[in-house]
């Protein structure tokens, strides 16, 4: 049975875990998913919301590394695949087509990119990802109706899985709450108490009351993404040679009206730039990455005007369509690693504390393993084959939920699991079957369902990492947002002040990740 968040922190001095894991991306939540399944007494810390970082920010695609394929990278390839592979079947992430337009002055030619394209599906030959697709000139065409022509010869159409980053990592959690693990965002950890021998707490802020609190682990893991080494540094000999590198990474989202493709398309690379992808995502284009060094704030990252202006310029030299600033409803940037398969696990010398560095989605699960086997051993504990989310419906399920709703979470979240969870939640409350605003797809049960199951906090949590709004709607939801902290202020007793300081911290946050617009 899950705990409210007021009875983790009440008992959470009392408490010795197994485990403290600080950090609740992707890398974190999948660990405590598989600390929690066999057993082991653990405890998520994360000091934003779950997924506030790099885990909310990607570009939705799970990669296997088709475009990076090189003869030196194979072995490195073949584990992509097979993680790519394993995560879309427990995950039941979709497939999308990712078509390779091949130019007449490319490298490879068709032969080059036909050879490699059978490598890659050969990669994936016991899996159900599906085969590559070989397209002529006219059908490449087709599919793309606004590429400029010049110079197009073919091309390749290979799959890759298409996932909801932030979805993900929330059902993650979830099953890991139902495995028993505590879970807590807005908790950020202030310090380590330590001897000479061993950490003997936790010092952790509440962020939501200001209050103070310790706990204690036997064993601590940072996985934090760009910000754990930060972390680590608070204790000697905490600071760790050989840290992997982060780089930042920038997209635009743009509604798809605009752009006539009907697929998703890879862009090939020119010198050193990186390739930039345009993925149908929901109803919207996601384009990017830029890829740039940053050493601000890793709390307040937004795209700059000249990353927009590099990808619009990548844009409208390959497509006829033109698109400019006005058609593009946000930007998103976090933090990523140079290179996506740099995985450093560093132990500390004097205390039971582990660092996690690099990876990415495609190799969460593969790097959660190699954390626990250097903490625990038992390879056999750590690895599992079954699904943790469900994308088939029980026909003997009575639905009490809206058709609107239902074809709402299914078709945009992707979950089934999603769906059944609040039928559930709403069956015994018709109040709860209420639309919120004018909207019918948002029923006032899935509002308090984020709050109450999901841990939202703040407007935001749900208008950016639940909902995904700030991404997929033209206004970013602005109007709807209004209407949700309405709901909010009813279940956690917000007062008239609370609302409108909640509405202008989201709309706050729309203005920063659009700022490099105007």
């Amino acid at each position: 049975m899950r705990k409210t968040r007021d009875e983790i922190l009440s008992n959470i001095g009392n408490n010795r875990y197994d485990i403290i894991i600080i950090g609740g991306g992707v890398i974190g939540a999948t660990i405590a998913f598989k600390t929690s399944r066999v057993g082991l007494s653990t405890l998520l810390l994360e000091k934003h919301d779950f997924s506030f970082g790099a885990s909310s920010r990607t570009g939705k695609i799970l990669n296997g590394g088709y475009n990076d394929l090189t003869t030196k990278n194979i072995i490195s390839t073949i584990y992509k695949v097979r993680e790519r592979n394993n995560l879309i079947y427990k995950s039941s992430a979709s497939q999308t087509g990712i078509l390779y337009p091949i130019y007449e002055y490319g490298k490879s030619g068709i032969f080059g990119q036909e050879l490699k394209s059978n490598f890659y599906d050969l990669l994936s030959i016991f899996s159900q990802i599906k085969r590559h697709t070989s397209h002529s000139r006219n059908s490449t065409l087709e599919c793309l109706p606004d590429l400029i022509n010049n110079y197009v010869i073919a091309g390749i159409e290979y799959n890759e899985g298409m996932l909801d980053d932030s979805r993900y990592v929330m059902e993650l959690l979830l099953k890991a709450e139902e495995n028993g693990a505590d879970i807590l965002n807005y908790a950020e950890v202030k310090i380590f108490e330590y001897n000479n021998k061993e950490i003997q707490k936790v010092i952790l802020s509440d962020k939501i009351t200001g209050r103070i609190y310790e706990t204690s682990a036997k064993d601590i893991v940072i996985s934090a993404g760009a910000w754990g080494h930060e972390l680590s540094s608070t204790l000697p000999n905490g600071s760790f040679d050989n840290k992997v590198q982060y780089i930042k990474a920038s997209h635009l989202i743009v509604n798809s009206d605009i752009i006539h493709i009907n697929k998703s398309v890879v862009l090939p690379k020119i010198k050193d730039r990186p390739n930039v992808f345009l993925m149908k995502w929901k109803d919207t284009l996601i384009i990017g990455p830029t890829i740039k060094k940053y050493n601000g704030n890793l709390d307040c990252i937004y795209a700059t005007s000249d990353e927009i202006e590099y990808l619009l310029d990548i844009y409208n030299t390959y497509f006829s369509s033109i698109v400019n600033k006005n058609h593009i409803i946000t930007t998103q940037s976090g933090m990523m690693p140079v290179n996506s398969t740099d995985i450093k696990i560093h132990s500390h010398p004097n205390y039971r504390l582990f660092l996690v560095e690099g990876g990415n989605f495609t190799l969460s699960s593969l790097i959660a393993v190699k954390t626990l086997l250097k903490i625990y051993g038992k390879p056999h504990k750590w690895f599992s084959v079954g699904k943790f989310m469900n994308n088939k419906i029980d026909k003997k399920i009575e639905w009490v939920l809206k058709k609107e709703t239902i074809d709402f979470l299914i078709n945009y979240f992707n979950s089934v699991d999603l769906a059944i969870r609040l039928n559930e939640f709403c069956k015994n409350d018709s109040s709860l079957l209420v639309n919120v605003g004018l909207d019918e797809r948002i029923p006032r049960g899935l509002i308090k369902y984020f709050v109450e199951v999901e841990h939202a906090l703040h407007l935001d949590d749900i208008m950016i990492r639940r909902l995904r709004f700030i991404l997929t709607e033209n206004d970013c939801g602005t109007l709807l947002a209004e209407h949700i902290a309405e709901e909010m202020a009813n279940i956690l007793g917000w007062n008239q002040k609370r609302i409108e300081w909640e509405i202008k911290r989201y709309r706050t946050e729309i203005k920063r990740a659009r700022v490099s617009l105007y």
